[in-house]
């Protein structure tokens, strides 16, 4: 059977990239060429919000030139922040109480110059003219609800923990299965943890 046209571009654009040598980075702030592309949790706190766990975080985000000459040349990029309540148990493994996702898509207007970054979530969406702003708005998760509050027990002891990546197994197939091979595409943070403890 042969290919249709889209899949040769994909095909193609796969092979270009593959071949692309990532030195040369975007217009971050506090970035250099020495730098490689990856992701960072900076910080995380929980708060209880009438009878809610919200979650506030920080992250600091290099897409590396791999990934942004994809987005120009029309790949849509899945990025996932996913979030993890555990309770603490004597001589057993943490047992999962929350898991969280928040899921978004970003990708690029050639015509208008813009980043478009749609909250899978809400599904809403959000224009932003750089990766700068793209950065600054997917750094930043702010009053996310995690949980209730109820679901916390007094008496026990919990961890909380998040990390951000490229939801690699949501790309197009030739870019996942480069994924298995590259760490160009395979950008995830490590995981942030810390005691929750919300009243």
């Amino acid at each position: 059977m042969m290919a249709t046209r889209s899949t040769i571009t994909r095909l193609s654009l796969a092979l270009l990239l593959w071949f692309a040598t990532p030195w040369a980075y975007g217009d971050a702030e506090n970035i250099t060429d020495q730098q490689p592309p990856g992701f960072v949790v900076l910080s995380a706190t929980a708060q209880n919000i009438e009878g809610m766990v919200h979650l506030d975080a920080t992250f600091a985000l290099r897409f590396g030139t791999t990934l942004e000459e994809a987005l120009h040349s029309g790949v849509v990029l899945p990025l996932l922040v996913e979030i993890e309540v555990l309770q603490q148990r004597e001589y057993l493994w943490p047992k999962t109480v929350a898991h969280v996702e928040q899921g978004y898509l970003l990708s690029f207007n050639a015509v208008t110059g813009q980043y478009l970054l749609h909250n899978r979530n809400t599904d809403t969406q959000q224009r932003l003219p750089n990766l700068s702003a793209v950065r600054a708005v997917l750094g930043n998760l702010n009053k996310f609800p995690l949980m209730s509050r109820t679901q916390l027990k007094e008496a026990r002891q919990y961890l909380a923990r998040l990390r951000i990546t490229v939801a690699s197994d949501q790309l197009p197939v030739p870019l996942r299965l480069m994924s298995y091979v590259t760490s160009d595409w395979d950008i995830q943070s490590e995981w942030y943890q810390w005691p929750l403890k919300v009243r």
